[in-house]
């Protein structure tokens, strides 16, 4: 890090400020921004010297008045440039190609189960079980999950997560090969065969929500740094399009592999490359270990016990390109001699005074390089009862997890997301692949509305990234809620108006122009289900703000357990949406659904215009 050596007034002795913080006062003197004679390079970004001026003031009166003038803007524009570069570049590389193998494996996976269960006998309720019951141990044992990851070392919780994974799959795989060699004929709803396999699923999902934590809660904000919010944007961009390349050509893989090879070769296949994909995962690992050992090799809440709480993100501020002028009416808030400020019995919430594009104050920076290592006998190798304690004391902690889950204060953002989650008709997925079975439509229309949004997956990563950097997580998580709840409501409209009667013949009888039909298809149908695959966008960038936002706003030692909640919390809404769905199994009640997949995304709407009306009104950031 660059310094200026500052010269006071009247020959005092010189100060020394970091290049992108604010300026210490110097004799009692708040000072915006400081000058000196020196000429400075800009951070090495080959701009060109700029001289810095120090205003000294002539007597006292105007010493107190006198503000520093800095004519710098090759260093503001370094510091920008800065921003956009993450501290840890070859360790993110890594932990990109782990993470992409992971979700490749998962995904084919998660899409192979119910496809080849389906061809069985008695194969719907079968997948009907699974989809149940898998989300259902997700949501019970999520934070427990989190709460032992939160409490062993980064590498170790990554190792274990990729090795539970890689393992459950190959055994789930072997299942499945015999299952197959049996013929569709055999019935597996009471054969211990399928309660072996249910019990498979249901574990390797916790890993895999393990997995997912790991990386995107903690591992990415930690080696883009949370402070650098264009960075850690552009990886979560990286991240997401990673889950939706994975889910695509996993799925069309295993679907081509199954119709030209059968499902004997194709799952010896996937067994295979999951074997050999597993060694390269722990490679990336190891190598993220040895590029940052005191990030890998020590807990937490070690990591954490030797720095201070960072300091708010610009991005959740308006962009100011003067400087680091707080918003209207903020006035920040001190914490108290017990480190809590606010009235959560939790830390305190961070001062999301903005910086804008100009400076934050480094002497809050936290160092994460300078993290000391845990204790040596922590360091050592996690044996089983062990692991076995940490989980029994872990599992007593739960309720400890869920009080800081519900005392968080961005509470009302992570309870948003979860709303969106409980939209699981109008959204991509099999509600929604039934209803236009229902019409009569053929199966690649269906194919084809699952592929439409998952292209506006990409599309929404990218606007998500634009519209963080140029609005600020919350406006751009205000702007994606409206957009979305918008979209959503023009289709309920669609709904309500033409495609109530749930049949392909009562749509294509309307009069105007929505009566006509594209390729065999009422436009009707055509507008619902565009309405539907434009609200992805947004869906997909509200993901991203509600990342980013408990990405920097929690606590770094406790971020596993309060993301597993969320992810758990997730998941429970998706069961109780199939539970209504399952009870409601008249096709003519769909429009039910739909107007409670409106209402849970009217919520999310509500509840982001209550983080911004905290945010402003009630200043608690």
């Amino acid at each position: 890090m660059q310094r200026l050596s500052l010269t006071g007034p009247h020959g005092t002795s010189p100060a020394i400020c970091p290049l992108w913080s604010r300026p210490r006062p110097i004799h009692g003197i708040h000072t915006s921004s400081w000058t000196t004679t020196a000429p400075l390079k800009a951070c090495q970004s080959g701009k060109r010297d700029r001289l810095i001026t120090w205003v000294a003031p002539t007597n006292q009166s105007n010493c107190r008045a006198s503000r520093a003038a800095v004519r710098c803007h090759s260093a503001a524009t370094a510091v920008a440039q800065l921003d956009q570069v993450p501290e840890h570049p070859e360790a993110l590389i890594s932990v990109y190609w782990m993470y992409g193998v992971s979700c490749l494996i998962e995904r084919a996976w998660k899409f192979a189960v119910p496809l080849l269960l389906s061809s069985l006998a008695g194969g719907f309720q079968l997948v009907a079980a699974l989809g149940f019951v898998a989300p259902l141990a997700v949501a019970l044992v999520g934070p427990l999950v989190g709460q032992t990851l939160d409490g062993i070392p980064r590498s170790a919780g990554l190792n274990m997560a990729v090795i539970g994974q890689s393992s459950l799959i190959i055994i789930g795989g072997l299942i499945m090969t015999w299952v197959m060699q049996q013929g569709p004929g055999i019935s597996l709803r009471k054969s211990p065969v399928f309660a072996a396999l249910l019990m498979v699923v249901m574990v390797e999902r916790l890993t895999s929500a393990a997995t997912e934590v790991s990386v995107e809660r903690d591992c990415i904000p930690e080696f883009s740094g949370r402070l650098r919010q264009p960075a850690l944007a552009n990886s979560n961009m990286k991240l997401r399009r990673l889950d939706l390349a994975s889910e695509l050509v996993g799925t069309i893989g295993f679907s081509w592999t199954l119709a030209a090879f059968g499902s004997f070769r194709t799952l010896l296949a996937f067994v295979g490359l999951t074997c050999a994909a597993l060694p390269f995962q722990l490679m990336c690992i190891r190598k993220v270990s040895a590029l940052l050992p005191d990030q890998m090799l020590s807990t937490r809440a070690a990591a954490a016990s030797s720095v201070a709480r960072a300091p708010p993100p610009a991005a959740l501020t308006r962009a100011s390109s003067s400087g680091s002028a707080p918003l209207p009416g903020y006035n920040s808030r001190a914490p108290s001699a017990d480190g809590n400020s606010n009235g959560f019995g939790h830390s305190p919430p961070p001062n999301f005074a903005a910086a804008g594009n100009g400076a934050v104050n480094s002497e809050r920076i936290p160092q994460s390089s300078s993290s000391p290592r845990q204790n040596p006998e922590d360091n050592g190798g996690l044996r089983f009862p062990r692991l076995l304690r940490r989980a029994a004391g872990a599992a007593q902690q739960l309720p400890r997890v869920w009080r800081a889950y519900f005392s968080q204060p961005v509470l009302p953002a992570s309870l948003a997301l979860i709303m969106l989650y409980f939209n699981a008709v109008l959204s991509p997925g099999g509600l929604m692949t039934a209803f236009l079975s229902s019409l009569g439509l053929p199966g690649t229309a269906a194919a084809s509305f699952r592929g439409a949004c998952a292209i506006m997956g990409f599309v929404g990563t990218a606007a998500g990234r634009t519209a963080i950097a140029r609005l600020g997580l919350l406006q751009a998580g205000m702007l994606a809620t409206s957009l979305q709840a918008s979209l959503l409501f023009g289709a309920w409209v669609v709904y309500k108006s033409f495609l109530a009667g749930g049949s392909i013949q009562s749509a294509s009888g309307m009069a105007g122009m929505l009566s006509a039909s594209a390729l065999g298809v009422p436009l009707c149908v055509w507008l619902f289900c565009g309405l539907i695959v434009l609200s992805r966008i947004a869906f997909w960038t509200f993901d991203m703000v509600d990342a980013q936002i408990l990405q920097t706003a929690v606590a770094a030692k406790e971020a596993a357990s309060i993301s597993s909640t969320e992810v758990s919390l997730c998941c429970f809404s998706e069961v109780i949406m199939l539970g209504i769905a399952i009870m409601a199994d008249d096709p003519s009640t769909f429009g039910n659904l739909v107007t409670l997949s409106m209402g849970a995304v009217k919520s999310a709407l509500d509840l982001t215009i209550c983080l911004f009306d905290m945010k402003y009104d009630h200043q608690l950031w």
